[in-house]
């Protein structure tokens, strides 16, 4: 019970969130209730100076009544203090992220006001009735439409009401029986604060929950993300699989056709690499890969290629650009002279691990992915007829 008691206390004193959370929520809140205030603040100043008009003009002796001069006074404050805290609203809520607090505290220090001078009303009108209306719906209207933290409440509608009992008797002209209005007004101020401090309590446990739910979500969309990249990547070169191939690739070539552009499609092959791979083992031959993947990364990038693992010593790269022809020429015969500068040996079949490619280029609308890659392949295929360590190059549309 003990425990509870003092998480209750916890929670009325601060939100239980860091102080960058408290900032977005106090962001949040201003953002939301900004409007209403501003209203609310318009309202007061036209109300009060609808009562000094009445009260100097309107009502019988006018200012020359000390009373009317008292009234006409008490308005006045509390219209300078909403027009002053309206203005301040106004330019403070263009940029609410810098000026939160200041808002904040702006809007508190205008409760209290409001607060001591429905007080000051209320006391005043007890030297010719006992009416305390003004006090009522003025600590009733702040905790409803003010964004007032715990604190802030007690502080406001508990030292108002202090104030209001021990002053009842100094005011009123002869001895009255006040517990009426003491266990009235007594009740609409802690009424007051409970509507505050619920409103301030919920606020926070929406802010909270809605915080923890977008959380969870950007954490789900991270590993569902992750999981998406694992599915459409190779493990062990970190290069594009068949199943992007199948999945993604189609779209991909439509977007090239919708930008009518050359492409180009390379199939590349490690030369003997089954016999590589019966001579050094399995470990070696994917170090091999690796390494050729490596080269294959830096020659054509992320950003403007697409790079597959089209089997097991396969790849596949596609490229798409206005500059394709002098791209996938240059970068594929550096890549054939980078790939045998490793000096992997390779004594079954010569002295170094080689690479051969096909390579397809023509206008994307010339053919589909399938089309091209099928050039490729025969082209890859006339490399190997031809002594291997090369680079074939055909044309699509043209055979």
């Amino acid at each position: 019970m003990t425990d509870r008691i003092r998480k209750a206390i916890q929670d009325l004193k601060t939100p239980p969130f860091g102080k960058e959370m408290q900032h977005s929520f106090l962001c949040e809140r201003i953002r939301s209730l900004s409007d209403v205030w501003i209203l609310l603040l318009a309202f007061i100043v036209c109300s009060q100076m609808f009562n000094m008009v009445m009260m100097a003009w309107v009502r019988e002796g006018g200012l020359a009544v000390y009373s009317h001069k008292v009234y006409f006074g008490l308005y006045i404050v509390l219209c300078i203090a909403a027009l002053s805290s309206m203005v301040l609203l106004l330019v403070w809520k263009r940029n609410v992220q810098a000026n939160a607090k200041r808002i904040q505290t702006a809007l508190f220090i205008f409760g209290l006001i409001a607060s001591l001078w429905s007080v000051a009303v209320t006391l005043y009108d007890q030297r010719v009735t006992e009416n305390v209306t003004v006090y009522t719906y003025m600590v009733l209207t702040i905790s409803i439409l003010a964004f007032l933290k715990p604190w802030q409440a007690l502080a406001i509608f508990g030292g108002s009401q202090l104030l209001l009992v021990v002053l009842f008797p100094t005011f009123q002209p002869v001895p009255t029986n006040n517990m009426g209005n003491i266990m009235n007004t007594t009740f609409c101020a802690i009424m007051s604060v409970i509507i505050a401090c619920s409103r301030y309590l919920t606020a926070v446990r929406e802010y909270w929950s809605r915080d923890i739910i977008k959380r969870q979500t950007e954490e789900i969309q991270r590993i569902n993300a992750g999981l998406n990249v694992q599915v459409i990547t190779d493990e062990l070169t970190g290069l594009y699989n068949r199943r992007f191939l199948d999945e993604r690739l189609p779209s991909l070539w439509e977007s090239y056709a919708g930008n009518n552009v050359r492409a180009a499609v390379m199939m590349l092959d490690i030369d003997d690499f089954k016999r590589f791979n019966d001579r050094y083992g399995h470990q070696a031959g994917d170090r091999c890969i690796q390494q050729i993947s490596d080269l294959i990364k830096k020659y054509f990038s992320e950003s403007t290629s697409t790079v597959i693992r089209y089997g097991g010593e396969e790849f596949l790269v596609i490229d798409a650009a206005n500059s394709v022809d002098e791209h996938i020429r240059t970068n594929a015969d550096g890549l054939r002279r980078a790939v045998e500068q490793l000096h992997i040996e390779n004594t079954a079949v010569g002295r170094y691990v080689t690479i051969s490619a096909g390579v397809c280029i023509g206008n994307v609308m010339s053919g589909d992915i399938i089309d091209f890659i099928a050039a490729a392949d025969e082209a890859l295929y006339t490399a190997k007829k031809s002594g291997k360590n090369r680079i074939e190059i055909s044309e699509q549309g043209t055979r």
